[in-house]
């Protein structure tokens, strides 16, 4: 980590192409493992978004083997895991959609 804090200047928070080549090849400070950063993330999502300067992408859905069944010592978050993302929008539109929507309001003016 103190070679990214090194490589990163201070006046404009720009990190130069390549200079973090190398700089972690595992988890060199304890306080990473205890926000559950892994050598894996760290390789995988965080060099290439320091090296690239962009979002890193990839796809949805969590493919780990749950937490009670791993040989590590888990996090408690770790035991939950969301099943679905539900999305509601409810419509907004009361003449279009008068039949899910109304501005009627029983309580006041």
């Amino acid at each position: 980590m103190e070679d990214i804090h090194k490589s990163v200047s201070l006046q404009n928070g720009s990190v130069p192409n390549g200079s973090v080549n190398g700089a972690i090849s595992g988890l060199s400070d304890k306080r990473l493992g205890l926000f559950g950063y892994t050598i894996e993330s760290i390789n995988m999502l965080l060099l290439p978004m320091i090296q690239n300067k962009k979002e890193a992408l990839g796809s949805m859905g969590n493919d780990a083997p749950l937490a009670c069944l791993s040989r590590f010592e888990p996090l408690p978050y770790e035991y939950f895991k969301q099943l679905f993302a539900q999305v509601t929008n409810p419509p907004i539109d009361p003449f279009r959609e008068k039949i899910v929507m109304s501005l009627l309001c029983p309580i006041g003016p």
